[in-house]
């Protein structure tokens, strides 16, 4: 959710909060030795289940949209940009059954990141990333190269 779409939505539930009260404490003075006053009764409650049900989907997009990580727009000039979560460990080794990586969790979420930046639709064809010991791995990997096709 972005900035101006989290201030709209503040403000317009704050302002229908502010709107509802007044208007449930008008119509239950206003009506309370009339026959109406029951049916008054029940339709505010429903507009406050409404509200309140409104303002958790609210909250729901608002944590969501939070969570969810933008990967950095690729540019011809500045080539791919990597994003590495902090404490990342990554080792990779090649055996006679394949390539086996072993990393921890924060070292999956960054090739996660390398990857999701790699599938952008304006990097280019034939573009890669190339991962060694001497820039990401532990000591002892084999070298990692992942390339766009």
């Amino acid at each position: 959710m972005k900035n101006w779409q989290k201030i709209s939505g503040c403000v317009i539930f704050g302002l229908g909060a502010v709107i509802e009260l007044l208007l449930w404490t008008f119509a239950i003075t206003d009506w309370e030795d009339t026959p109406w006053y029951s049916c008054i009764s029940s339709l505010s409650c429903a507009m406050w289940i409404n509200y309140f049900v409104a303002l958790g989907l609210f909250v729901y997009l608002w944590r969501k949209g939070d969570r969810e990580k933008k990967s950095p727009k690729y540019s011809s000039s500045d080539g791919l940009r990597l994003d590495w979560v902090n404490g990342f460990e990554i080792k990779s080794n090649v055996s006679e059954d394949g390539m086996v990586i072993k990393a921890n969790k924060e070292g999956l979420l960054s090739l996660a990141n390398h990857l999701a930046n790699l599938a952008q639709s304006d990097v280019p064809i034939g573009t890669h990333i190339h991962l060694d010991s001497l820039n990401s791995l532990e000591d002892g990997s084999d070298n990692i190269i992942i390339e766009k096709i």
